[in-house]
């Protein structure tokens, strides 16, 4: 009935982790936070928790989307981690489960002072609402 996602976040700077507690669906991304993006055939939902424990869902970028999804968030010496347990019939309502999806999975860290985001499949285009796959090309060659 729902997908259970961890995240374990190693963090030698556990004392500047930034984590604000704040309203579902507000800008966890602002602080050290982990996101994913799920879909499958042309939709795709976008999951998040900072460090503190705040969520956010949405449907690409309608905040107004609420799964009811869960998430639980521990810190430890050296690492932080976040567990999201989210109804898989909030995306695919009564319908067969689709036999293809799309994942993503982002950190956001700001412990040194500046944004630093790192990502299991990289968007390379600056925005992380990116459901296709990046197509890499070798260095030096356009189009």
């Amino acid at each position: 009935a729902n997908l259970y996602v961890a995240f374990r976040c190693v963090e030698p700077a556990g004392d500047k982790i930034r984590a604000a507690r704040r309203s579902h669906d507000g800008e966890i991304w602002s602080d050290d936070s982990v996101e994913m993006f799920l879909g499958f055939g042309g939709t795709y939902f976008h999951f998040g928790v900072n460090a503190a424990g705040s969520t956010y869902d949405g449907k690409a970028k309608d905040a107004t989307w609420n799964s009811g999804f869960r998430a639980a968030v521990a810190k430890a010496k050296g690492e932080w981690t976040a567990e999201l347990a989210i109804p898989l019939d909030k995306l695919i309502g009564e319908g067969k489960s689709p036999s293809a999806w799309a994942a993503n999975f982002n950190r956001n860290r700001h412990v040194e002072g500046a944004w630093q985001e790192s990502a299991w499949s990289p968007t390379l285009s600056g925005d992380s609402h990116v459901p296709a796959p990046a197509v890499l090309r070798p260095a030096g060659r356009a189009g």
